[in-house]
């Protein structure tokens, strides 16, 4: 099994600002209200299949018990669902 973790979210990413001759422009951020959505993506190495959860929150405990059951081959991962 191979696994990857990661996160999508919505911040900005291109923008024109005005700043002043020798210093650099002020990109505003709030960071409270992007969306942000964590996911995890296993592939079987033996039979190429594909597993994929999404959620809005995830610990490293959560994620922990999340590959645990997919290495015993559980077919329901109550976490990220």
């Amino acid at each position: 099994m191979f696994f990857d973790e990661f996160a999508v979210s919505e911040r900005p990413r291109l923008f024109y600002g005005w700043a002043e001759r020798n210093t650099r422009p002020q990109v505003k951020s709030n960071e409270r209200a992007r969306n942000k959505l964590n996911g995890l993506l296993c592939v079987d190495a033996h039979s190429g299949e594909e597993y994929f959860a999404l959620s809005p929150q995830a610990k490293t405990e959560d994620i922990a018990v999340a590959i645990l059951f997919r290495t015993l081959d559980v077919e329901h991962v109550p976490l990220l669902l």
